[in-house]
């Protein structure tokens, strides 16, 4: 349930309209400042929304972006296995320390796999 929430909050938030929908509600509030005369409570509100919606968005977009980023490593390791010109030694290069991924980047750049 949490995959179809996350991705569904990744892809809603991504678009012109949670823009739009965002800053209409900050201009709202700052329109009400007068209303509230910028008391501490109209301050502390758009403080603790923002916070919490700043807090649960950056778990699901996290997440989204690991399945992403999942994928996008499933459909390359295919890619590459199926490469008779590329080594199999690429395969899951993302699990390797930071150390053999330099070194596997130079030998493609030097135009050895």
């Amino acid at each position: 349930m949490f995959d179809t929430i996350a991705k569904a909050v990744a892809d809603w938030t991504g678009r012109p309209l949670a823009f739009v929908c965002a800053l209409a509600l900050v201009l709202i509030w700052a329109a009400t400042g007068p209303l509230f005369a910028y008391s501490s409570g109209w301050q502390l509100f758009i403080n603790s929304t923002t916070t919490v919606i700043t807090f649960l968005m950056v778990f699901a977009l996290q997440y989204a972006q690991n399945s992403d980023t999942a994928a996008l490593h499933a459909k390359i390791d295919g890619l590459i296995a199926g490469c008779s010109t590329t080594s199999n030694a690429l395969l899951d290069l993302e699990h390797r320390p930071r150390d053999e991924v330099e070194a596997a980047k130079q030998r493609i750049v030097e135009g050895s796999p």
